[in-house]
């Protein structure tokens, strides 16, 4: 019975050792096929990283921002006698924008990849878990950029092309306005008499006209322009106006709108009889000097209101509105490139 028993226990020893080792190898080929499969999940992690990384380049990135729209603004016055030059500059510039906000289509159609989830482990998938944190952060960049980044564009295009669009037809309006007054003013050198009155002109830009006809085609120009020029500037400082400018943008209203009516007053009086006292259109240049006087008034609570602001335009030109554009454009510039730059702050991949 003695060796029956041992026997026995030599089986059963065999047999636990048989147990042990095959659950040895089947706890070793468990965690050989999870590191194979971390293995795989991490190439499939960092293959899809590369290829999101080629479409979402460096190159297609910097070709939705770095446009100096703010620039063209600050060389524009609306104010000012021949406005062609600033009008193509900032066409130029509307055109470069748009060619940047539409590049942001480019970014469309891919988004960052995630690790997979698995069991086991392995350096490279270790790695891959490090890097998938850095992937997470681009990923909330990107998106935020494709959001935030994409609208500040949209809003920076949709103004500029605004005011292209409103300088062109001032500049459009000035032209014509110059076709009209060459073709009724008195050219220096020369003479011209109506109803007993004469005008000799010595101005190099020529002379008001005495024939009714021309003194009132004149008129008529004039208004024509103001009346144009107010309906534009009054459109802008309407619908474009910065937030927390509503003042200035008021008294660029109120500013547009003495200058018509000054026009108007004025221009009436050129109308008509040139009258039968010791002057022709009596109260004409009384009327053009409180039209001067009250625009030049309306021109200075502008600038004071500019001038006060809480801005970081610098004091020196915080009068001249174009300043304000050219900051409160650039911290938009700003701000798309800060974002933009945010999306390739990308870590070095150690792939074990």
């Amino acid at each position: 019975m003695a060796i029956i028993a041992l026997v026995l226990g030599g089986i059963a020893a065999t047999l636990n050792y048989l147990a042990a080792e095959r659950e040895r190898r089947d706890a070793e080929e468990l965690e050989r096929e999870q590191t194979e499969e971390a293995d795989q999940a991490a190439r499939d992690f960092f293959a899809a990283v590369e290829g999101h990384e080629q479409h979402w380049s460096a190159e297609a990135v910097q070709a939705t921002y770095g446009v100096e729209v703010a620039d063209a603004f600050f060389r524009l016055n609306l104010d000012a006698a021949e406005l062609a030059e600033p009008a193509a500059d900032l066409a130029r510039a509307c055109t470069d924008q748009e060619e940047a906000f539409t590049a942001f289509s480019g970014l469309d159609g891919s988004t960052r990849p995630t690790l997979a989830q698995v069991p086991g482990s392995s350096p490279s998938y270790r790695s891959a878990t490090s890097a998938a944190r850095s992937s997470a952060r681009l990923a909330e960049a990107e998106q935020e950029y494709l959001t935030t980044g994409r609208d500040l564009s949209e809003q920076l295009l949709l103004y500029c092309m605004a005011w292209s669009e409103a300088v062109t037809a001032m500049t459009a309006e000035q032209s014509d306005y110059h076709q009209r007054m060459e073709a009724v003013l008195v050219p220096q050198g020369q003479t011209q008499r109506e109803a007993g009155w004469t005008v000799e002109c010595s101005d190099p830009d020529g002379c008001l006209p005495v024939v009714r006809a021309d003194r009132e085609e004149y008129a008529d120009a004039t208004v024509d322009f103001y009346t144009r020029m107010h309906q534009v500037r009054t459109a802008l400082a309407t619908d474009h106006c910065f937030d927390g400018y509503e003042a200035a943008c008021e008294a660029d209203r109120a500013l547009t709108g003495a200058q018509l009516e000054g026009a108007e007053t004025a221009m009436d009086l050129l109308r008509g009889s040139l009258g039968t006292g010791s002057e022709a259109l009596p109260g004409y240049n009384d009327a053009l000097q409180a039209w001067n006087d009250e625009v030049e008034d309306r021109r200075g609570e502008l600038a004071r209101i500019l001038t006060d602001m809480d801005t970081d335009v610098a004091p020196e030109v915080a009068q001249h509105f174009a300043a304000h554009q050219h900051v409160v454009l650039g911290g938009w510039q700003r701000t798309i490139a800060e974002l933009a730059e945010a999306t390739l702050e990308r870590d070095t991949i150690d792939r074990a």
